[in-house]
């Protein structure tokens, strides 16, 4: 059988016939069953050419012989997938895939972004743990494979080693020429427009998978790294000239040049993923083993994650090796942010500037919304303090902050992660004398809530003086020491030692303070 096949004009109404007569109401119903696009169903029933795999999908299911029904030798579209990964098991995203293919299909975009965040690389990840993750990489070939019909050229590649923007344009340029132009252009701006003059030829697929690891940590989010700027002039041309070719793009992290076009029907599109539900929360763990659980359980173990797809995977992973598959325990005796999980979000924060980890440090103390007023409150750099709004919006391209009418907080996994960072800080500094997080934040708020006031004695001060070896000679010491470099701290810090001594109950009447 060729690699596409369509179905003969003289059969199609038998075909539509045949949907009806197998119980489907409609074309929709029968994408679902199938788990294929719904354009993939339009198109077999309209007599255009599909994948000869799903070709295969559709008559066996309408009970068709496609020896019958189709004209072959149809030439497919020209494909190279590259170093794609296999996608075993999918679950869920349905509403995610049926956007992305109402934008990529029918309202013709030609700047499409999946970001979300991921963790470390897919590669990694499949050698850690055997399989690979549900997130963007997955739903994008999902999404590709199921649209592919509606293309004449589909390629994939991945930005995982950061290959030169000259490198991606000439893999490109010789693919959609079919190998015949190989005498490329020097000029970067010329050789966009080569890649261009094809988008508009004909009707092709591009899709660059982990965007991310061209753009700059540390900085603002969304910057390129040095050069890599030339990937900013080819999103911007491609978004801004008009051609009948779609660019995809998954990233963690948004580029600077991801932007709505204004328009009725935008060009340049973003869908930021969100959290898996419960329900399939559970079906992730049960393709990794058997696992005990009430539904109190599982709701807890998604809610703390926030159905993150690699969170959770890595959570089955851990639960499964060290308690035997058993959530109750590992809610009860476990470590939420485990070692696999704290070197998902140990990369995120690597790649926060200094103002934006100050921000999450200053959310995970407060444990709850925060507003932008009160973290100007808080911050004692009065560059930061006029700087947060913009390093809010530079923090959110990078990592999920729950947002509502009372203000910014962290997902409950981040608090607990961010919480143990400013513990083992502190620890540090506390011991050394030499004063940073500790003078920057305060560990305890007496204008807080109770409830907060009393969590933050519990989880962040109490901790803190646990680990000192002798903790009232520790601190008294680091007082002192501040006293007699007084104006070089102008922070948080002796009023961290007070509050800590006293949360300890230690008689301060015989010290001169």
């Amino acid at each position: 059988m060729a690699r596409s096949n369509r179905v003969a004009s003289e059969y199609i109404n038998k075909v539509k016939l045949a949907l009806q007569r197998n119980g489907f109401a409609s074309q929709q119903a029968v994408a679902n069953h199938l788990g294929l696009s719904i354009s993939t169903i339009k198109n077999f029933l309209n007599g255009k050419p599909v994948d000869r795999l799903n070709f295969e999908e559709i008559y066996e299911t309408l009970g068709l012989d496609w020896q019958e029904i189709a004209v072959k030798d149809i030439s497919a579209p020209r494909q190279d997938w590259g170093e794609a990964p296999d996608v075993p098991v999918f679950f869920g995203r349905t509403q995610e895939l049926a956007t992305l293919e109402q934008w990529i299909v029918t309202e013709k975009c030609r700047l499409v972004a999946i970001v979300g965040m991921r963790g470390i690389g897919k590669t990694t990840l499949s050698l850690k743990l055997g399989m690979g993750g549900i997130g963007k990489t997955d739903l994008s070939l999902k999404l590709a494979r199921g649209i592919q019909d509606n293309f004449e050229f589909v390629i994939w590649r991945k930005l995982l080693n950061a290959p030169p923007i000259t490198t991606i344009l000439a893999d490109f340029i010789k693919f959609l020429s079919c190998q015949q132009e190989f005498d490329l252009p020097d000029n970067l701006g010329d050789r966009i427009s080569r890649l261009l003059y094809y988008l508009r030829e004909h009707r092709c697929l591009l899709i660059l998978d982990n965007v991310e690891t061209i753009l700059q940590g540390g900085s603002e989010a969304g910057n390129y790294q040095q050069g890599y700027e030339g990937y900013g002039e080819l999103l911007r041309r491609v978004g801004e000239v008009p051609h009948q070719s779609c660019l995809l793009l998954t990233t963690r992290e948004k580029p600077r040049d991801i932007r709505r076009v204004p328009g009725k029907t935008p060009a340049i599109r973003c869908l930021e993923l969100g959290g898996l539900e419960a329900g399939e929360g559970r079906k992730l763990f049960a393709e990794i083993g058997q696992f005990a659980g009430v539904d109190a359980d599982w709701q807890e173990l998604s809610d703390f994650y926030n159905g993150n797809p690699l969170a959770l995977e890595l959570a089955a992973n851990h639960i499964a090796e060290v308690f035997g598959g058993n959530i109750s325990e590992f809610l009860r005796e476990g470590k939420p942010v485990f070692s696999d999980l704290r070197e998902l979000l140990d990369w995120h924060f690597q790649r926060l500037s200094e103002e934006e980890r100050e921000i999450m440090y200053w959310l995970a103390i407060h444990r709850e919304a925060v507003s932008i007023a009160e973290l100007k409150v808080n911050i004692v750099s009065p560059v930061a303090k006029q700087a947060v709004p913009e390093t809010l919006q530079s923090l959110q391209r990078r990592l999920p902050l729950e947002h509502s009418s009372q203000g910014f907080a962290l997902q409950p996994v981040l608090i607990e992660y961010v919480t143990q960072r400013l513990i083992e800080g502190v620890r540090e500094e506390v011991r050394t004398g030499r004063f940073a997080l500790f003078n920057r934040y305060a560990l305890m708020q007496a204008t807080a809530k109770d409830y907060v006031r009393e969590s933050q004695v519990r989880l962040i001060l109490q901790p803190v003086a646990d680990s000192l070896v002798d903790v009232e000679k520790t601190l008294t010491v680091a007082l002192q020491s501040l006293r007699e470099q007084e104006g070089q701290y102008p922070g948080y810090a002796a009023g961290n030692i007070l509050n800590m001594l006293c949360c300890l109950k230690i008689d301060l009447s015989g010290y001169d303070f």
